[in-house]
């Protein structure tokens, strides 16, 4: 299995104390035939990490997002756990200095594993690792009770393993085809990946479908009490095997309601139903999402 280390950092390059973490888990992922990965959130330096190769890095992953721009112990936990649910390690190793030993027992409590603080040797084969107490002057001998640890390693407890060897940049990426993340506040692009691919938009008509409701809302031209007639070929949709808000044929369901059975319940059959209500049929009705549309510059999209 592998083994996380974080890779604390200030100014964009790793700290000296980590390079000791980093060792002490290659060691540790030599015994089981697995790799050491590296994660370092905020800016840093992509030469300083190939570097962290001599002392067994294998691959460092890198994410720059503005959360992480000044410390907080609270993000900074929470990334490197979500980090570890996606990429399994079988321990995750932290230097022993400020910032490992504000983020490790958080890390530990949050990923369900035995936190070791100041260790000094590697795990026997029992699970027992020592660890300095008492600002090194004694020790003491943890055993984790569970299948991983999270380690608070002290220096001296590695060394350097290759001074040639380079560790390799992982890229970020999605199992997606195309992917855009814009931050909200400032629009600022934050990720895109293809972002001008043609795909079936599936559910982003339903919002499409709500934006124009909610101009023609916002117009005066409907009101969330009025009332649609629900025809059987919106009925049809919730019968087969669609995600639906499961209305009936001759049912009156006001716009409320079929809004939140799109929003909510991501409703084939309200979105026939308030298309059918608000323009007659669904082929009048995409003619209004697509000038909604062009009016926003989603110039490569169209609805049919």
């Amino acid at each position: 299995m592998n083994v996380l280390v974080y890779l604390d950092s200030a100014d964009g390059r790793v700290k000296k104390p980590v390079y000791e973490a980093i060792s002490y888990a290659k060691k540790l992922a030599q015994s089981s035939g697995g790799q050491v990965h590296g994660l370092v959130l905020g800016s840093s330096d992509e030469a300083d990490l190939k570097s962290l190769g001599k002392y067994g890095l294998d691959v460092a992953h890198h994410v720059d997002d503005s959360r992480f721009s000044s410390f907080d112990s609270r993000a900074y936990s929470m990334a490197i756990g979500r980090f570890v649910e996606a990429n399994p390690c079988a321990h995750v190793v932290f230097a022993f200095n400020h910032r490992g030993k504000a983020l490790a027992p958080r890390v530990a409590a949050r990923l369900d594993l035995t936190y070791v603080p100041g260790a000094m040797a590697l795990p026997a084969e029992d699970g027992t690792v020592i660890r300095g107490v008492n600002s090194g002057k004694a020790f003491a001998h943890v055993k984790a009770n569970k299948s991983g640890m999270v380690l608070g390693v002290t220096g001296n407890a590695a060394g350097l393993l290759n001074e040639d060897a380079e560790a390799s940049i992982s890229a970020f990426d999605i199992n997606a085809r195309t992917a855009i993340l814009q931050d909200y506040l400032s629009g600022e692009i934050l990720y895109e990946k293809d972002i001008q691919r043609s795909i079936y938009p599936a559910s982003m008509t339903k919002i499409m479908t709500s934006i124009v409701v909610f101009d023609l809302l916002k117009s005066g031209d409907l009101n969330l009490d009025d009332k649609v007639m629900v025809s059987e070929n919106a009925w049809r949709l919730s019968q087969s095997g669609y995600s639906s808000m499961f209305i009936m044929v001759g049912d009156e369901v006001s716009i409320e309601d079929l809004l939140k059975g799109i929003i909510i319940a991501s409703g084939n059959d309200a979105c026939v139903a308030l298309a059918e209500g608000v323009a007659g049929t669904e082929e009048e009705f995409a003619i209004m999402m697509n000038s909604k549309a062009a009016e926003i510059g989603m110039i490569n999209t169209n609805f049919t």
